[in-house]
């Protein structure tokens, strides 16, 4: 008669450990994801902390001088501001705005520039910034025989190699401008006094753009004025 070999069978411990170890994997893969998306998502936030704040860095620090000089060298020189004021939720503000010519002398001040949206409908609709408001400006204009102190600042601005068929709606209120302009060609000397100007460019290219500009224009040599400055305009 053959012998029946008995099995030894398993005590409780055994079989409690086998458990255990057959359910420590997932735990520790979902441990593994817990820790990686509680990372993620501490990135996350400390990146939306800093885009956040880096708009009024950017105009309390001063920063705006260095990105200024980094996209055209030649003009950051020419331009100064007292404050800079960039945030998500309000209006941009250029306050005591200055402006040199390249032969280092002043072509113009502007003591407020406002624009009416704010920095995050402007992102969110960069298609239309909206309108800016230019309060009390005052600049020099020098006329040559060979061109203006206007001319020679545009051509230090940056030239554009691409064509970008992309358009974009913009405003313009002007008010109470100064404007003295020496010709020195004629040899003579006017004052443009109380400047009132009103652009509008719609993004639409089936929309007209309109404009219009009002003014007391007189020489410098007397104090009678010379005559009302009435234009209106549409391109």
């Amino acid at each position: 008669m053959a012998k029946q070999r008995i099995q030894p069978t398993p005590d409780e411990d055994e079989i409690v450990a086998g458990r255990d170890r057959r359910s420590a994997k997932p735990k520790k893969r979902r441990s593994l994801l817990f820790w990686l998306g509680s990372r993620l998502l501490v990135v996350v936030i400390l990146l939306g902390v800093l885009g956040f704040f880096v708009p009024t860095l950017i105009g309390s620090m001063g920063l705006w001088k260095s990105l200024l000089a980094t996209f055209s060298p030649q003009v950051a020189p020419l331009i100064d501001a007292r404050s800079l004021q960039l945030s998500w939720f309000s209006p941009i503000e250029v306050r005591g705005l200055a402006v040199r010519d390249p032969a280092g002398q002043p072509l113009a001040e502007v003591p407020l520039i406002r624009s009416q949206k704010s920095l995050l409908a402007m992102a969110l609709n960069y298609h239309d910034l909206g309108t800016f408001e230019v309060q009390e400006p005052k600049a020099l204009i020098v006329l040559r025989s060979d061109g203006s102190n206007i001319e020679d600042l545009l051509a230090k601005l940056p030239k554009s190699e691409s064509k970008s068929s992309s358009n974009f709606g913009i405003g313009l209120v002007l008010s109470k401008g100064l404007v003295q302009l020496d010709d020195q060609v004629a040899g003579r000397k006017w004052q443009i006094d109380g400047l009132e100007v009103k652009v509008e460019s719609p993004a639409a290219m089936d929309q007209p753009k309109t404009g219009q500009i009002g003014a007391v224009i007189r020489p410098l040599a007397g104090d009678s004025a010379m005559g009302q400055l009435g234009i209106g305009f549409s391109w």
